[in-house]
């Protein structure tokens, strides 16, 4: 499987992933992510963006089970 950084993805965030997008991407919060479900929908390079740097070995979990669904229906 390729994935493309440009690709849709889904991400269900745990609360501690909820506090850093609210505080490291506002505006993903306010128009990308489905409060009701917990789902996180964006394009890959903006969740690199938003989470990069919270991400590294020992770190909180902010993706429940660690999991990013790729959107492959979006592709060409």
């Amino acid at each position: 499987m390729m994935i493309n950084i440009n690709d849709n993805v889904e991400i269900f965030l745990t609360n501690h992933g909820i506090s850093v997008l609210k505080k490291k991407d506002p505006t993903s919060y306010k128009y990308n992510f489905d409060i009701s479900r917990g789902i996180l929908r964006e394009q890959l390079w903006v969740v690199m963006n938003a989470f990069g740097s919270e991400m590294y070995n020992g770190c909180e979990q902010l993706f429940a089970n660690n999991l990013i669904n790729v959107k492959e229906s979006d592709r060409e």
